[in-house]
């Protein structure tokens, strides 16, 4: 591994790899899904593909790569922004296509910047072999059969993002529980945007940690706080709540509930009927892969009132708990990005003001 990374800087050196991802996996079905590859049947109706990269000194993590069944989810309409790619075919798998645009839009990106970069990836049939010229990107496959051993993404980075999603769950059916409210199943949109948060929770020292350990870095590259030994050891912590006794069989943990779509097919070869589906889909709507419709509702846009009341009531129940003061700013940020998005309207002056007080 020296030998191929020796003339790039660690920030110039990326991995990246696809996983699969039951989004709307809840821990009571967690034995029910164990050992579901994904390659059909109910189960396959309710998975994601993601692409995670990012470079060696976690300097740099590009935005995921997430990939549904549906093309035009009914749960996207008045979103102007998704915080990520979105790509979608018939399987909701990895496809050379998908990767090959992913790989050209790098490159323009690694254009842009001047950088000529290293790309490490493993081999499966979404990987084309026969490259396009791709000026600022080597691409570098790994050997077959020792990606579980090489590949950094695959040594707790991908694990850590899911952890962080699972708990994201978790919290949002406690709350649910508490408030004696019925759990709201979860979209596409809402699967997109916790997987985007978990993967900027994924911390440097996770990133760092885990290709020092596949070989990429010397030891002495390594950060002290091993993070990925941290939040996997800690995987079970949530137990301690004592509401994950109702979301559960009794035999479940929440290791199991993180590690149950580690094996999901992410590609595959495509046949002709797929191929001639996917070309037939003229309208884009592929309205045959949006299951659960009537979980996919258009999104209810609040107001942007709502938004400034909801924000207050926010702001207020957290100062009168003794809340860390670096959340508090964070909520400062967030009414700068709300007031940014105020309608246009008519300018009022101080005069306006004074009569409307008088």
């Amino acid at each position: 591994m020296p030998e191929i990374t020796k003339d790039y800087d660690i920030k110039n050196i990326f991995n990246c790899d696809e996983t699969g991802l039951f989004y709307r996996l809840m821990p009571n079905k967690t034995i029910a899904y164990k050992g579901e590859n994904c390659h059909g049947g109910k189960q396959s109706k309710e998975r994601l593909t993601v692409l995670l990269c990012a470079n060696a000194d976690g300097s740099d993590k590009l935005k995921p790569l997430i990939i549904g069944k549906a093309k035009n989810p009914r749960c996207f309409k008045n979103v102007k922004n998704l915080p990520c790619k979105y790509d979608s075919n018939k399987n909701a798998w990895m496809t050379g296509n998908i990767f090959l645009e992913f790989l050209r839009d790098l490159n323009s990106r690694m254009i842009r910047e001047k950088r000529n970069v290293l790309l490490f990836i493993d081999r499966c049939p979404a990987h084309p072999t026969d490259l396009p010229n791709l000026s600022n990107i080597k691409v570098i496959f790994f050997p077959p059969n020792c990606t579980s051993k090489l590949q950094p993404l695959d040594l707790g980075i991908i694990r850590c993002m899911k952890v962080s999603y699972r708990k994201a769950i978790v919290r949002r059916a406690i709350l649910a529980l508490e408030l004696k409210k019925s759990f709201e199943q979860i979209s596409v949109l809402d699967a997109i945007h916790k997987v985007c948060t978990a993967w900027g929770e994924v911390t440097t020292n996770t990133i760092v940690n885990c290709f020092q350990k596949a070989g990429f870095l010397p030891k002495d590259n390594a950060v002290e706080n091993n993070d990925i030994e941290t939040s996997i050891e800690d995987e079970d912590d949530i137990l301690e709540d004592e509401d994950w006794g109702v979301l559960v069989d009794k035999n479940g943990t929440f290791k199991d509930y993180v590690t149950i779509d580690e094996n999901v097919l992410t590609t595959g070869m495509r046949d002709v009927e797929e191929i001639l589906h996917e070309v037939n889909d003229v309208d884009g709507n592929n309205e045959d892969a949006d299951i659960n419709q009537d979980l996919e509702e258009v999104q209810c846009v609040p107001t942007f009132k709502n938004a400034v009341d909801g924000l207050e009531t926010v702001r207020m129940y957290l100062k009168n708990r003794s809340t860390n003061y670096s959340t508090l700013t964070y909520l400062n940020e967030l009414e700068k990005d709300i007031f940014s998005t105020r309608p246009k309207s008519k300018q009022l002056t101080m005069l306006d003001f004074v009569e409307k007080k008088m």
